[in-house]
């Protein structure tokens, strides 16, 4: 019988073999106006794209001009910056600025082209066209080895397929891009790949998905990037009605503040989202009906966090947090 269940047990699947990633091999060098492409980055995020594009025209004019390839990656970055989809967004002038790129036929620059043509269809809502263009530009990306940049280019599109409220083009990138973070040898970026990309996955994906971004953060030993993931699982799961989920995510971040709430430091993240994630730990635990003093310790770490800034621009927030006190201080 022994024997008979030995011949009969499947033997597991060889684990796909890990991929070796050429993105900087392949990249372009744009060191000297690095911070003039994160200014660029920043006011296109605001919404005004023209003075973005203006920073990127100085930009390409600041590059030396026998720079042809580099040079030609920054006004991919423009056309892109334009006619991305939002508010303001200019699809005349961003396949104006499109036409001047002059790329040679490699694998790399005709991703990059081709990644462009596809934000600027998903802004024009025409979403075959950009679902043709992004897959031209993972084929690319993969003949050049260029996986990093696989993933990099599957979570701008989801977010853009996202804004459009197109959620299976989202789900389809977030899987893809999943799928290198996973065989790429580099734990940070899978821990970074899973805090983007989970968002967009069925609801019965998301613990499974989240916690090999956790394992991951781990493994690299990175409080930070460990918080991050926590962060991240306790938001979708807050926001998708699951208290107890989201709580045991929260409650993990403890783990090497024994058994505090990380500080502000060591979340690493922007003061609103500490907020939040304070404040949404705090709310969760009150919904479960914890009244203890981890609650309440929760509850006023939350609302030392909310400085003038936040109290009005999270003022229901920051009220409920309010009522949770006194409730919790009165029982």
């Amino acid at each position: 019988m022994l024997l008979a269940a030995c011949a009969s047990t499947r033997a597991h699947p060889p684990k796909p073999v890990p991929l070796v990633d050429r993105t900087a091999e392949t990249d372009f060098n744009l060191s000297e106006v690095a911070h003039r492409l994160e200014q660029a980055m920043a006011w296109a995020d605001k919404g005004n794209r023209a003075l973005a594009s203006t920073i990127l025209d100085a930009a390409w004019e600041a590059m030396p001009a026998e720079r042809v390839r580099d040079r030609s990656f920054v006004r991919v970055l423009q056309a892109a910056t334009l006619g991305r989809i939002g508010e303001g967004r200019d699809e005349a002038a961003a396949r104006e600025v499109l036409a001047k790129v002059q790329f040679e036929d490699a694998p790399r620059d005709r991703a990059e082209v081709a990644f462009a043509l596809a934000q600027i269809e998903v802004g024009a809502g025409r979403f075959n066209a950009a679902d043709d263009r992004a897959g031209d530009a993972l084929h690319w990306l993969e003949v050049a080895g260029a996986y990093a940049r696989c993933v990099d280019v599957a979570v701008a599109l989801a977010q853009d397929y996202a804004r459009a409220k197109q959620s299976a083009y989202a789900r389809a990138m977030a899987v893809q891009g999943l799928s290198w973070a996973r065989r790429i040898d580099d734990d940070l970026l899978l821990c970074e790949a899973v805090i983007e990309l989970a968002r967009y996955l069925p609801r019965d994906e998301y613990e499974s998905t989240l916690e090999q971004g956790y394992e991951a953060a781990f493994r690299a030993n990175d409080l930070w990037a460990c918080n991050a993931v926590c962060a991240e699982a306790l938001r979708l799961w807050y926001e998708a009605g699951d208290r107890k989920a989201a709580i045991k995510w929260g409650d993990r971040t403890r783990d090497r503040a024994v058994g505090g709430l990380p500080t502000p430091e060591s979340l690493g993240m922007p003061a609103g989202e500490c907020f939040l994630f304070y404040a949404r730990y705090a709310l969760g635990r009150l919904a479960l009906g914890l009244k203890d003093e981890r609650t309440a310790n929760a509850l006023e770490t939350a609302l030392d966090a909310a400085d003038a800034a936040i109290q009005q621009e999270y003022p229901e927030w920051v009220e409920k947090l309010r009522g949770g006190l006194l409730q919790v201080r009165k029982d």
